[in-house]
């Protein structure tokens, strides 16, 4: 019982009993009745988790389909990049000076007595790799744009323009290497021949780098010798290729990289 002090009044304080609100229509009940669920009544649970389980058994059908094709892709990309310090050396070493190698024969690895699979680059120095076509890449991107940098035509558009066209080069060569094995019936794997056109960035790099130091002429005698160089590693490489083609010899993935 609330009490309000009414001054006009002559009696002094007055009795009085507030007002009893039960909702914003003043009344006792609530809006909406008293019977109004709370708020995500309506949600079931066991619905939820009936399409978790859905989903969940969906995704793993999928990911057992997909595991073993992509377990295989990784561990012939792995191959690829079976590396170290001294392969790179060596690698780079015969990229620059091709004439002076005698043996080109990839080296091979028993695994029984059926099974004969070609010898990683870390064991290898004949053995193709994805590493230095990688990085020799992204070097050559790198300098192009210090290039234009230095000569004052460098903007953020330069690098990916460079890039997009190393891409689209690198298409077409693909598919012009895929016609000239297709006439003559050879067989190398994808990787095999990606690793061993992507060389050419290593040779780009050589030829940038001279032309910063030597100028022009420099420049025009470099690309001839690294494309002379460039030339001979490559026709020394296929010659490999076509006898072990003709001889049908056992190699899965990457011209028969271990796993």
């Amino acid at each position: 019982m609330a009490q309000f002090y009414n001054p006009s009044g002559p009696g002094g304080p007055q009795q009085s009993q507030a007002p009893r609100s039960g909702g914003y229509g003043g009344g006792g009940t609530p809006m909406g009745g008293g019977n109004a669920p709370a708020w995500g009544g309506g949600f079931d649970p066991g619905m939820v988790n009936m399409g978790a389980n859905a989903a969940g058994q969906f995704f793993n059908g999928q990911m057992q389909n997909v595991s073993p094709a992509a377990a295989t892709f990784y561990r012939s990309l792995k191959y690829y990049f079976s590396v170290n310090n001294s392969y790179v050396l060596r690698k780079l070493g015969i990229l620059i000076m091709p004439w002076n190698k005698k043996r080109w024969a990839r080296e091979t690895s028993d695994d029984g007595d059926v099974n004969k699979k070609f010898a990683r680059p870390l064991h290898d120095e004949n053995a193709p790799d994805l590493y230095i076509p990688l990085m020799a890449l992204v070097t050559f991107v790198l300098v192009t744009g210090f290039v234009k940098g230095t000569g004052g035509e460098f903007s953020p558009d330069v690098l990916q323009n460079v890039l997009t066209s190393c891409a689209v080069t690198d298409v077409l060569l693909m598919l012009i290497m895929y016609g000239g094995l297709f006439f003559t019936q050879l067989s190398v794997p994808t990787l095999d021949l990606y690793a061993y056109t992507g060389y050419k960035y290593f040779a780009l790099c050589v030829v940038t780098l001279v032309s910063l130091i030597l100028g022009s002429l420099g420049y025009y005698v470099a690309l001839l010798y690294m494309a002379a160089a460039l030339g001979y590693f490559s026709l020394k490489t296929f010659a490999q290729v076509w006898p072990r083609s003709r001889q049908k010899l056992n190699s899965t993935p990457g011209l028969s990289p271990n796993p």
